[in-house]
């Protein structure tokens, strides 16, 4: 995928921000460079990878000496990973988590914890990027909403959905399109409705019956398939987030991204929040450990612009974000009153245990 956004100011705010980096990384870790060294990544998706690489193995190499060898992947699948290696020697030195797999990761014992003062720039982080106080910051706050095509909701005379409500218009029948439980945003959704609609995590079917007045389009896994259903306008609404529906807008298609205003507690957020972390496995070396502490830094830094630029993602480095927004097409993605408090997080850690009833739940109203 391409980006019609162009920048002047990066490549001279990252020589500058990885010097800062740099010197940071010398007073903290006492790591010296480590030349002919190469750290494991179990990263993110290829296109994403294929994104921030030439800045960040440059920062990098820069900063430590060594190499970075990436392992494309998703968090659910990283951490099966290292589920599958617990009692050897871990995949990977450094691994990319989200906020329902880190939080799986800490109940399994397979990731360390993090001193934030070893994460060079962590006191520019937002406060929703410690998912879980004590383990990996995010380096990107995603937001889930709607992502609506407008073509076909102005040719067919239906209003925008104005939150999570809109989701169970019947004039979507066959024009929606819902994640399945295989796919991630579901188990980082479901929570959040439950929480929104007043529904306990131990009584599913109060949700369920909600969602079965639905006529999906699609019961989506892949989410490049959601997008695609969105661009063909087969599907009206899908669920997605702010990254993959905003590379669409970027790319001139008539969609926008629309909030779910979920309320909680007397409390409306417009999205919902999803974390994506960096997390060091348990068994990893000190030697490696502190070079993971390193590469943590470098992504929370300014290498992660050429992401932000092309997909609107959220550094949750509030220094980056403010770089990134001087781009008036970035101000169009992210406004520059963005509030970190506008997304909601449920609390995963309480709703995990009840997952399988979730699933088994959805199933029955689904896979008649």
């Amino acid at each position: 995928m391409t980006s019609p956004l162009r920048w002047t100011s990066v490549v001279s705010w990252l020589a500058s921000g990885c010097a800062l980096v740099g010197a940071a990384l010398g007073g903290a870790s006492g790591v010296s460079a480590a030349p002919g060294q190469t750290l494991v990544v179990g990263g993110m998706q290829q296109n994403i990878i294929d994104t921030i690489r030439p800045t960040v193995d440059k920062a990098f190499k820069e900063l430590t000496g060594a190499d970075i060898q990436w392992n494309a992947g998703q968090a659910p699948d990283n951490l099966a990973k290292l589920l599958a290696s617990r009692g050897g020697a871990p995949p990977y030195d450094v691994v990319f988590l989200d906020s329902v797999e880190q939080t799986r990761a800490i109940q399994t014992r397979v990731i360390q914890k993090i001193d934030p003062k070893q994460i060079p720039g962590s006191d520019d982080l937002a406060p929703g990027a410690w998912v879980n106080p004590g383990y990996g910051p995010g380096f990107i706050l995603i937001r889930l909403g709607s992502c609506v095509n407008t073509q076909q909701y102005k040719a067919n005379n239906v209003p925008l959905p104005s939150g999570i409500d809109g989701w169970f218009d019947p004039r979507l029948a066959n024009r929606i399109a819902l994640p399945g439980p295989g796919n991630f945003y579901w188990p980082v959704a479901m929570p959040a409705f439950a929480d929104h609609y007043d529904v306990p995590y131990t009584n599913p079917q109060a949700l369920m019956s909600r969602f079965g007045t639905v006529k999906a389009l699609n019961l989506f896994t892949s989410s490049g398939d959601a997008q695609a259903m969105m661009s063909s306008g087969k599907a009206w609404l899908v669920p997605l987030t702010d990254g993959r529906c905003l590379n669409l807008k970027i790319g001139g298609q008539e969609v926008d991204f629309v909030p779910l205003n979920i309320r909680v507690k007397g409390k409306t957020y417009p999205w919902v929040r999803l974390v994506d972390t960096w997390d060091i496995p348990t068994g990893v070396s000190e030697e490696k450990a502190a070079l993971a502490r390193q590469f943590i830094g470098v992504l929370e830094g300014p290498a992660l612009l050429p992401l932000v630029y092309k997909f609107g993602y959220i550094p949750a480095n509030k220094k980056v974000l403010a770089e990134a927004q001087k781009n008036p097409k970035v101000r169009e993605l992210i406004p520059g009153d963005f509030d970190f408090d506008s997304t909601y997080s449920p609390d995963y850690s309480k709703f995990l245990p009840h997952l399988q009833s979730w699933i088994d739940a959805w199933n029955r109203v689904f896979l008649k």
